[in-house]
């Protein structure tokens, strides 16, 4: 974009000197001299013509971004309306029966690059491009969890079948392989996935904390608040967790203690997730396996589905493999 726009103005500057050059040529061509009278008319009449043609390369670039908008405007309006709304008279705070989620599929146009862009965009999905800090949307419980291995470059990635619930004021982990599917398994409580079929149902607005905080150009108090009226007493208890401000019923944590020291972790479970946080439904992806047994329930994930949930003791009991990913504190 940066070398069109170099382009764009380069030729702005240059086409005015080029069709009078153009002019001259082609009059001295047909009629086989110039005479000076009409040269200098001429030269009146075409430096009337310069900012119009100054302008010409830059409204034909101006007007190819803005056909691009009204087509992105076009594909937003045509989207697919999400009906999902809170469901206050619902038991759990997140229930989800057989559900299945899918990302987008790139279209069918898009040349080999655009599409591995579109890839990148999906793996690190809304939640990176519209990486809020305060969102909406759902929870958890039991259930049995296939992801679909993408076997073609083009097939988008899904989780099929899934099955969860998670009550009020529960603190669940989701632990498994380093990878994106914990991630994923966040997003699709999050509602940033497609749903393509069955029931995601859910009691209360979602706030989801991302790995790669998305930062509003604003200042820093309004990117904590995130459009919410300022309450002084609860802006200054959680002036370091701006996802806590939202105030919403379930919120989705996406390992927010990896990158931190050990004793501001350590902080940050204590006061936050196990402290602001107590009365809500939570959701902690992490790799922090010492905190397990704080955790009320475990999804552990293994090759890209739910092998089991439940307990730490429950775990640790009916999964020897879970014992001794905990015994080496591996991930």
């Amino acid at each position: 974009m940066h070398l069109m726009g170099c382009a764009v103005g380069t030729l702005a500057q240059f086409l005015p000197v080029l069709y009078i050059m153009i002019t001259f040529i082609v009059y001295a061509v047909v009629n086989g001299s110039l005479n000076p009278v009409v040269v200098s008319s001429s030269l009146a009449i075409l430096y009337l013509l310069r900012v119009p043609t100054n302008w010409l390369p830059v409204s034909l670039s101006l007007a190819a971004d803005a056909f691009q908008s009204i087509k992105r405007i076009e594909d937003f309006l045509l989207a697919e309306e999400v009906q999902a709304q809170p469901d206050i008279t619902l038991a759990p705070a997140v229930k989800l029966s057989n559900a299945s989620f899918t990302w987008e599929s790139p279209p069918a146009n898009e040349d080999s690059e655009s599409r591995k862009d579109e890839e990148k965009k999906n793996r690190m999905p809304r939640a990176m491009r519209r990486q809020r800090a305060g969102h909406e949307k759902k929870g958890i419980e039991t259930s049995d969890t296939e992801v679909l291995p993408v076997r073609d470059s083009d097939a988008p990635f899904s989780l099929s079948d899934i099955s969860l619930e998670c009550q009020r004021g529960e603190l669940v982990g989701i632990i498994g392989s380093v990878g994106f599917v914990k991630t994923s398994l966040l997003i699709v409580l999050a509602g940033d996935m497609r749903q393509t079929g069955s029931i995601l149902q859910f009691t209360a607005d979602r706030a989801y904390c991302p790995q790669y905080a998305w930062i509003q150009n604003a200042s820093v108090r309004d990117n904590i608040t995130f459009g919410k009226s300022l309450h002084q007493q609860l802006y200054s208890n959680v002036v370091h967790a701006s996802a806590i401000y939202s105030d919403a019923g379930i919120v989705l944590l996406d390992d927010p203690l990896s990158a931190v020291d050990a004793h501001v972790g350590t902080h940050i479970f204590n006061e936050a997730i196990c402290g602001l946080l107590k009365d809500k439904c939570r959701f902690l992806a992490t790799h922090h396996l010492h905190l397990l047994s704080r955790l009320d329930r475990i999804i552990w994930m293994v090759d890209g589905r739910i092998e089991a949930i439940g307990t730490y003791e429950e775990l640790a009991e009916s999964h020897p493999a879970f014992a001794s990913l905990v015994a080496v504190g591996g991930h």
